[in-house]
């Protein structure tokens, strides 16, 4: 099927305020930020998540405003955890709060998942400026940088009047009570498993009907929404169940887009199930970003979840461990 699309470049700022309260921090310790999230102006098909980590260089104690008070040297890095676009990054300090004329408060990177770029780095000299009453506040504009982002045109949406149209359908997919029809064509050009089904001379291509039971129905009828016009709707709440749909029939942007979100929506109640279903499915960088997260919230992470998923996923357990020890 064609696609029709055209050029465009925009930016998206986010303003971000990271407080660090009390802020006592030794020489060499590494202080994560919280997870920011953002959409590019192009809609929530581009979403980026980062956070920032905080590294003190240099300390020494000085007096300030009538008291003795340690004074830092730190350098702000800047990690991406999660994106579904080949995008750009610029990060800077917010203009006001200080005075930068040589630029070097300002760093761009990609924003591909698992890269850091940076660091910004504020001197001891400078400290001061972010620091009052025993805490630091740090304002960082995050712009997202977007050169040749595609748009489809109307002429896929117009392949939506095809799903599940009984009339021009040349084949029947049972999933559970629910039936869907299709078209063989369209099915075979976007999944090389349904093509193989259909040129095999299985039973499958012999009756012009499939039986699916390893899928829900309403989990196979955002895979037949993406099949035919390249979009879902609630990835949110069945993105789990999405990713081994589209591993089963090897389809690779839905499995990417899958992967994003997850990766940018890990908490502590999904982290477990999302490592597992990645280590399932060797999508290696949502297991990385999986353990980078862990690796962050040990210290609060629920016993008896570790437990069970210690015993069903050695494997996975030892890879946590690894990347904590080489920290």
């Amino acid at each position: 099927m064609e696609l029709i699309c055209k050029t465009d470049c925009t930016s998206t700022v986010f303003h971000n305020r990271w407080e660090i309260a009390p802020f006592d921090c030794e020489q060499g310790e590494q202080l994560p930020s919280d997870v920011f999230h953002g959409y590019s102006a192009h809609g929530s098909d581009y979403e980026v998540a980062w956070h920032y980590i905080l590294e003190v260089t240099e300390s020494d104690q000085v007096l300030h405003h009538n008291r003795f008070v340690k004074r830092h040297a730190v350098k702000i890095t800047t990690v991406i955890d999660a994106c579904n676009a080949q995008l750009e990054a610029c990060v800077e300090l917010e203009p006001g709060v200080y005075h930068d004329n040589g630029g070097k408060y300002k760093t761009f990177g990609k924003t591909k998942s698992g890269l850091q770029f940076g660091p910004i780095v504020v001197s001891r000299e400078n400290y001061f400026q972010f620091y009052s009453l025993e805490k630091v506040t740090f304002r960082l504009k995050f712009s997202i940088i977007e050169y040749s982002v595609p748009k489809i045109s109307e002429v896929l949406e117009n392949y939506a009047s095809l799903l599940s149209n009984e009339q021009l359908s040349d084949v029947t997919i049972h999933v559970d009570q629910k039936k869907f029809y299709a078209q063989r064509a369209i099915l075979s050009v976007r999944s090389p498993v349904f093509a193989a089904m259909f040129q095999s001379g299985m039973q499958e291509s012999a009756l012009n009907r499939i039986v699916i039971e390893d899928i829900e129905p309403d989990v196979f009828e955002e895979v037949l929404r993406f099949i035919y016009v390249g979009k879902v709707k609630g990835l949110e709440r069945m993105a789990h169940e999405l990713l081994a749909a589209a591993d089963k029939y090897v389809l690779d942007r839905l499995r990417k887009m899958c992967e994003g979100h997850l990766g940018r929506h890990i908490t502590q109640e999904t982290v477990l199930k999302t490592l597992a279903l990645a280590g399932l499915y060797h999508a290696d960088e949502l297991k990385d970003q999986a353990v980078r997260f862990i690796c962050r919230n040990i210290k609060t992470m629920q016993s008896t979840e570790w437990k069970s998923f210690a015993h069903a996923h050695p494997d996975l357990v030892a890879d946590i461990l690894s990347a904590m020890s080489s920290k």
